[in-house]
C-alpha cells in the first residue's frame, strides 16, 4: 500500500533530516518517527537518545523509547508490539498504517485512502514460502528476553497459518495436489516416438581384386633389366667371366647356349 500524496505533503512539510525514499526502509529503525513527534513534543522526545542505524538491535532500542512516550502521551494504543515488530522487519504495509495513524493523530484529519484493485495475479508456488522458512523468520523475529511457552506459541501460530494457506491452495486447483498430477511432473512429459524410422544411407563398398603373380624371380628380372648383363649379386655372369680373351680384351657376350 503506497503512502498517499497529503501524508507525503505534510511528511516534507516538517523538514526532516533525511528525506522519505522508501517508507518501509526509511521508518523500520524509528528515527525519522522520533523526529515527527519531535516536532509536535519537542520537550517529551529527545532527538540525541535515539540511533539512526540499520542493525536490529538500535532499531528495538528505538523503538521500545518510542513506546514508553506513546504511553506517556496517551497514544499507547498507536502502535502495538506486534505493528512494531512488523516495521522493524520491512513488512509490506507496517510503515504506511502506522505513518496514516500518526497523520491522523498529530493533525486530526482524515486520510482519504484509495483502494486499489483487486488484483487477481496469482503468486507462483515455488515464490512462496514453506514452513521451514515461516518458522525460522518467526524466529529471529522473537526479543531475545522471550520465554520457551511465547517461542513455541510464535512457531505453533506460523504453522497453523501455514497450514490454513495450503488447505486454501487445495480447494482452489485440487489437481495441483494429486498423485497423478506429481507423478506427472516427476517423469515430465512423454516423448512422442517417430511413426516412420529415419532412412539410414547405403554404403557401397568395392570388392578388392588381388592379381596373382605366375612368372618366376628369373623372368621378373629379365624384365626389368632386358640386357641380361648383370648377374644377382650385381656383377657379370659367369659365362661372360670365363670367356675373356688371355689379351685382356673385353669379354664377349654369348648369345646363348652351344
Amino acid at each position: 500500500m503506497p503512502i498517499s500524496r497529503e501524508v507525503l505533503r505534510w511528511i516534507q512539510s516538517l523538514d526532516l533530516a533525511y528525506s522519505v525514499k522508501n517508507v518501509k526502509r526509511d521508518f523500520s529503525n524509528g528515527f525519522l518517527v522520533a523526529e515527527i513527534f519531535s516536532r509536535y513534543y519537542d520537550k517529551d522526545v529527545q532527538m540525541h537518545s535515539f540511533d539512526n542505524g540499520t542493525a536490529v538491535r538500535v532499531k528495538r532500542d528505538n523503538w521500545a523509547q518510542l513506546q514508553k512516550f506513546f504511553r506517556k502521551v496517551g497514544l499507547a494504543g498507536l502502535c502495538t508490539a506486534d505493528e512494531t515488530q512488523r516495521i522493524i522487519y520491512c513488512e509490506d504495509g507496517a510503515a504506511v498504517e502506522f505513518i496514516n495513524k500518526a497523520y491522523e493523530a498529530l493533525t486530526n484529519r482524515k486520510v482519504q485512502v484509495v483502494q486499489k484493485p483487486v488484483s487477481t495475479h496469482r503468486v507462483p508456488a515455488f515464490a512462496k514460502d514453506n514452513a521451514s522458512s515461516l518458522v525460522r523468520t518467526a524466529a529471529s523475529r522473537i526479543h531475545g528476553d522471550a520465554d520457551q511457552r511465547s517461542v513455541q506459541h510464535t512457531v505453533l501460530e506460523k504453522l497453523d497459518e501455514h497450514e490454513r494457506s495450503l488447505q486454501e491452495e487445495r480447494s482452489l486447483d485440487p489437481e495441483r495436489f494429486s498423485n497423478a498430477s506429481q507423478v506427472k511432473r516427476a517423469r515430465g512429459s512423454p516423448k512422442q516416438v517417430a511413426a516412420k524410422r529415419p532412412e539410414i544411407p547405403t554404403v557401397t563398398v568395392k570388392e578388392i581384386r588381388v592379381k596373382q603373380v605366375d612368372r618366376s624371380m628369373a623372368q621378373l628380372r629379365s624384365a626389368v633389366n632386358p640386357a641380361g648383363s648383370v648377374g644377382p649379386s650385381g656383377g657379370a655372369s659367369p659365362a661372360s667371366r670365363t670367356m675373356a680373351s688371355a689379351d685382356g680384351s673385353a669379354p664377349t657376350v654369348p648369345s646363348g647356349r652351344s
